[in-house]
């Protein structure tokens, strides 16, 4: 897939979407949007034991948000919070092997905003 367009991979990507969905148990969740173009992804993580047991998302938007969000979710599964916690901004690039145009970034990195937000309050609620 190294060197194909985004557009093409994250269309291709929508016919096969398996974490979307809310779940009936998590114990994580964020709701964030993407104020330039009004996607919107909400995030659940079920968190045991410093890992992330299970990921799913809701929202809407367009098929680079969707394709991401999805791509992220089957990627954290079974990985510590810390090391989700570090992803950089890069990394959803690095993750999908495509490159992203600069006006699909917000799109593409709107899950893992999610994500963080989601482990930032569920790490607040666990130390109080």
């Amino acid at each position: 897939m190294e060197g194909s367009s985004f557009s093409l991979w994250s269309i291709e990507k929508l016919g096969n979407i398996k974490n979307r969905g809310k779940p009936a148990k998590f114990n994580a969740s964020a709701n964030l949007e993407n104020t330039m173009c009004g996607d919107d992804v909400t995030v659940y993580l079920s968190i045991q034991d410093n890992r992330i047991k299970d990921a799913s998302f809701e929202g809407e938007g367009c098929s680079a948000t969707v394709a991401a969000a999805d791509a992220l979710m089957e990627f954290i599964k079974s990985k510590e919070v810390d090391e989700v916690v570090s992803f950089g901004s890069d990394f959803m690039e690095s993750l999908l092997n495509v490159k992203i145009e600069p006006s699909r970034s917000r799109c593409v990195n709107l899950g893992l905003r999610a994500v963080k937000a989601a482990i930032a309050e569920y790490s607040k609620s666990a130390t109080s």
